[in-house]
């Protein structure tokens, strides 16, 4: 069963909201095993609307609208909806004195009749109640095609999708859940995905794979109705990313990395240059960092790198702040002081401004100290000064997973 997701507003053609309905309703529909074929937004207009809903109709079988039920003059989904249908707007007296009783709750003495228009809907309509607002949406069935009309405010509109929509839609319109499963994926790009995996898509026959680029990486989402297709695929892509993957579902990278932490008894901490807290605030972004985070400073000048952590400057005289050696000097230091089993240090230039031919914008120069060992990286980043930052941030706390796992081949 295909479903189409109309929003209403001029407010969003305009960009001055953004639409996040349409993500929220596309998610839960999935979750019952009905793809959502189109998403479309239309303004405030009575033609547009009655256009838009003849058009979704005539190609799905639900129908979930969002805005345009207030009782202001721009609020015409009701009318719009009563004209493609082709039916007229009644007065719904028996929620009349619910209406003046909810605006009493709301601390109100008397409610304007000007709400009233809330409570007029296309004929045959059936009222979906509001538990938190004041308007209510409606459901109505027309040619195959059942309608849902909710409220655009987030919050009146999930409560009302949860408690009314998909019950009624897992009750009446029953259809074979489809299965969802997310591997997210770190420092490996969408053609090189391919590349690694395509000989494998014959067995992914059953399954659908989209790819979401993102901050930190790309995710794979596979869809299937069938579980066992799931697995099947899950295991061949796991067996051919491998260390590529760091988490399922909405595991961040922090999670992934404190978890492996956890699991060894470590702690870490971070010795920041360029990216001015960025990692320690990546590494404490998931509840209960505290099992595994322990400190964190910011060493933006030359004599912060001496006097908090150790770095001789001498060695920043002839080497320069953004080097191999400090960003060693300065994991190892800190390590020293701490006594912090991983210390992830980074010096460079994010920019716009300060480089050199010799040490250009976006170079980095990045250390990680454990027990026993010391490694660096060179690394350049494009982009803006926060890109270089968060990139900086989410590749080396990636690098301190791998160790954790113990590869030697670390990019």
């Amino acid at each position: 069963m295909n479903a189409e997701i109309l929003t209403i507003g001029s407010e969003i053609l305009a960009g001055d909201i953004l639409d996040t309905n349409g993500r929220d309703i596309a998610q839960a529909l999935a979750g019952l095993g009905i793809t959502v074929s189109r998403r479309v937004s239309v303004s405030d207009h009575i033609d547009a609307i009655s256009e838009a809903v003849l058009n979704a109709m005539g190609r799905s079988g639900v129908l979930v609208i969002t805005g345009g039920l207030g009782p202001t003059p721009d609020d015409l989904t009701r009318e719009g909806v009563a004209r493609a249908v082709g039916v007229g707007l009644h007065l719904r007296h028996e929620l009349v004195e619910p209406l003046r009783q909810r605006f009493r709750d709301f601390g109100f003495r008397e409610m304007a009749d000007t709400n009233l228009v809330q409570l007029t809907l296309p004929e045959g309509a059936e009222p979906i109640p509001n538990p938190v607002g004041t308007a209510p949406g409606f459901r109505i069935e027309h040619q195959g095609t059942v309608l849902f009309s909710l409220p655009g405010i987030p919050r009146e509109m999930k409560i009302m999708l949860e408690e009314s929509v998909l019950p009624w839609l897992s009750a009446h319109r029953p259809v074979a859940p489809i299965g969802v499963r997310v591997l997210r994926t770190i420092g490996i790009g969408e053609s090189d995905l391919v590349h690694r995996f395509g000989h494998v898509f014959p067995e992914l026959s059953d399954v659908e794979v989209g790819f979401y680029p993102q901050l930190p990486g790309v995710d794979l989402k596979l869809s299937s109705k069938s579980f066992a297709a799931l697995d099947k695929a899950e295991n061949a892509l796991r067996a051919v990313l491998g260390r590529y993957i760091y988490g399922v579902e909405e595991e961040p990278l922090a999670g992934a990395v404190g978890t492996l932490l956890v699991s060894q008894g470590w702690h870490v901490g971070t010795a920041e240059s360029c990216t001015g807290g960025r990692i320690a605030a990546l590494l404490t972004s998931v509840p209960g960092s505290s099992r595994y985070f322990d400190r964190a400073v910011v060493t933006y000048s030359d004599r912060a790198k001496t006097e908090l952590l150790g770095v001789d400057p001498d060695l920043i005289k002839e080497h320069g702040a953004v080097s191999e050696p400090v960003a060693r000097a300065m994991a190892e230091g800190f390590s020293d002081r701490s006594r912090i089993e991983a210390v992830i240090a980074v010096t460079g230039i994010a920019g716009p401004d300060g480089g050199t031919p010799e040490k250009p914008v976006g170079l980095v120069w990045s250390a990680i100290a454990v027990p026993g060992e010391t490694r660096a990286w060179r690394s350049m980043y494009g982009g803006t000064r926060d890109m270089i930052v968060t990139r900086s941030a989410n590749v080396n706390v990636n690098r301190l997973r791998l160790m954790l796992l113990g590869e030697r081949e670390i990019p």
